[in-house]
Order: C-alpha cells, then structure tokens, then sequence
C-alpha cells in the first residue's frame, strides 16, 4: 500500500469528548455534565469486561493467543483498548489501523477496537498488555512513565516551546529509542509508536496568562500529579489539585481562576460558562503510545508482524490529520461561545521555560539521567 491514507472526518461537537479522559487525571468525573453517551459507554464497558473475562474462561486467550474458533482459522483476534469516546480521532484513527491491518494480512489480523475504557481505565490496559489477557491498547504516557521517567518529556509545563518542536521530538530517533527499551524494562511490553495528541493551554476567568508575571499567585487547578504540582508551583501559579468534577463549581465560587487542558476538556465541560480568557500556551503536549503483548507480537508470523507494523505507520498519518482538524473545530466552538483568545505569538513561552529549565529539570533529571535534557533540546 502506498501513499496517504483517506482522512476520515471527526465528529465534532461540544460535548463530544471521552469520559473516561477523566481516569487520565486520575480521578472520575463528579456529577458535572455527563454528555448522553456516558451511560451506554458504562454499559458497554461491563459488557466488554465481562466478555472478556467469559473469553478468558473458555480458553480464548491463552499464552499462545490461539485464534478462536468462532473466528475461522485462518484469523487472529486482536482486542485494542483506549479509552477516548468513540468518533474522536484516536478512535477513528484505530479503527482505521484495523482495516489496514486485516488488508495488509489477508484478513488474518483482526483488530477489535474498544473505545470509552470499556476494557478498563489507562492502568488497568497497560496491566492487562503486560500480562497479556488484552492484545494492545492505546494509552497516555503517564502509565509508562511508571516504567521510565524519560517519557515525561512530553508533559513537563513550558519545555517544549512551540508544536513544530513537539513532532520533532516524537517523530525522534531519541523517542524510538525509549520506545525500543520499553520491551525490556517493562518485562514484556513492546511500544510500535507514539501518536500526535492536542497541546494543552490556559483557561482564565477574566484575563489572559501571558508571561510569568501574569501567573503570579493565580490560583490554578491542576491535576493531582507531582511533576504539574512542582513546575507550576515554580512558576508562580498558586497551585490547587483538585479532581476534574469539582473544577466547574471551583470556578464559579472563585476557589480557583484557572485551569489548564486540552481544548475538548473546556468544550466538553462547559467550561466557556466560567471562563471568558483562553491563552493558547501549547505548554504540554503527550501522546497516545500504542503498545502490544511481546509474547502475542513474536507469535505472529514475520508477514504479520510487518503488516501491523505498517499499517500503525500509516494510521500514525491518519491521526495526525484528523487531531489538527478536530484542535481547529474546537477552538471554534469556543470563539463561538465568546470566548476571548490570546494567540501563541503574544505568549512569552522563553520566559515560562528560562524558569522550568533552572528550577524543574534539575528535580526531572535526578530520575531521567544527568544530561538526557541536553539530548532532548537538540530537536528544538
């Protein structure tokens, strides 16, 4: 197969976003809004889980990931998790993986995509990949992180300065060589790539966030994670974990005045409501890594392996295409609502990274290894 595949259109709207995003954070939801899908992804993640563990029972998954029989013989079963809603570009984007897949095969590899965590939260799919009871799954680098701290990288508030730095970076021989470690250090996970993911910026109540000393004692939600507690803290933010749920309300008390996410996170949560000053920071990036049962992977033949593997490659592209447009779509819906947005060109992001690069990395670089930040800036 040449060339670039079709790009598929998302399907936008604001509350068009996964829920399950929320375990991301690494709390749940609270009572706040839950768009008209949450309950048929609840059920259809019981439904899911409770297939599998029946599947598990009778046999069918097994260190040998025999094809079931209901399949034929000549297919292989492969159950890919993740948890964003379904329509959303990761989604469309794996669905398209799998139909490059089975074509690429023969129709020998046969990759079930299960969307909205219906195969469990961002820790759970990479427990059930190590252990093998889920083939692959699509997962936030926090989770291999736990693994090796370099894949922070991606997160650290203000290092990477702009998105044509952020693809370098992921498209990287210094991100395919953690990726190739990864087999070995987790005991059993091989990683195929990472996928391009929407920056995160800055929502306000009343103003734009522009330089360090507008962050100044600005009190700030941020998720419960040590390494945004710290480099906010650094910066001046007035720093407040708190769970996504309770954010909204925050907002409207004046428990906090800002906030900071991707921008399906303000469309998603009404956010718009509360808030009347995005800044277009792009201060974090992520991606979604997709990761794959090394045991299953060396079981496939070589012409399946190679089959997978491109057929990832071009659905990498698909991705891609499809995050940009939907980034678009929702800084659309958000000018629509009326709010008012500061551009990237009038952020002074050199300011905001001269403070993380003398205050933060050395914290990063006691885990990460003396001089790995100088590699990582090379692809700036």
């Amino acid at each position: 197969m040449g060339g670039t595949p079709a790009l598929l259109t998302p399907a936008v709207g604001p509350f068009n976003i996964s829920f399950g995003n929320y375990e991301e954070e690494g709390k749940t939801m609270g009572d706040r809004r839950p768009p008209a899908h949450w309950l048929d992804q609840t059920i259809s993640r019981r439904s899911a889980l409770a297939a599998l563990a029946s599947g598990a029972a009778a046999g069918l998954v097994s260190t040998r990931w025999q094809p079931a029989a209901a399949a034929g013989p000549s297919k292989i079963p492969i159950r890919l998790g993740h948890i964003a809603a379904p329509n959303q570009p990761p989604d469309q984007a794996a669905k398209k993986f799998s139909a490059l897949a089975a074509e690429k095969s023969k129709g020998e590899l046969d990759i079930q995509v299960f969307p909205g965590s219906q195969l469990g939260a961002e820790p759970q799919l990479f427990q059930g990949v190590r252990t093998g009871t889920i083939e692959m799954c699509l997962n936030g680098e926090g989770q291999l992180a736990t693994v090796d701290p370099r894949f922070h990288m991606f997160i650290v508030p203000f290092l990477i300065p702009n998105a044509a730095s952020y693809e370098k970076l992921l498209k990287s021989e210094l991100t395919k060589k953690i990726m190739d470690e990864f087999v070995q250090k987790s005991g059993g996970i091989r990683v195929i790539g990472g996928w391009y993911r929407s920056a995160r910026h800055i929502g306000h109540k009343t103003k734009a966030v522009r330089n360090p000393e507008e962050a100044k004692a600005v009190k700030l939600r941020v998720a419960e994670v040590p390494l945004y507690i710290d480099a906010y803290r650094d910066i001046g933010f007035a720093v407040t974990p708190m769970n996504w749920g309770e954010l909204y309300t925050a907002l409207q008390q004046g428990v906090v005045d800002a906030m900071e996410a991707q921008l399906e996170w303000f469309t998603g949560s009404s956010l718009f409501e509360v808030e009347k000053a995005l800044t277009l920071t792009g201060h974090a990036y992520g991606n979604y890594v997709c990761e794959v049962n090394d045991q299953f992977f060396q079981g496939l033949s070589k012409a399946n392996q190679q089959a997978l593997l491109e057929a990832y490659a071009e659905a990498t592209v698909v991705n891609e295409q499809l995050v940009k447009q939907w980034d678009k779509d929702q800084l659309a819906v958000l000018q629509g609502k009326g709010m008012q947005v500061t551009m990237p060109e009038q952020v002074d992001k050199k300011a905001f990274q001269k403070i993380v690069l003398e205050k933060s990395i050395p914290r990063y670089e006691a885990k990460w290894g003396k001089g790995y930040i100088d590699q990582i800036q090379k692809y700036f």
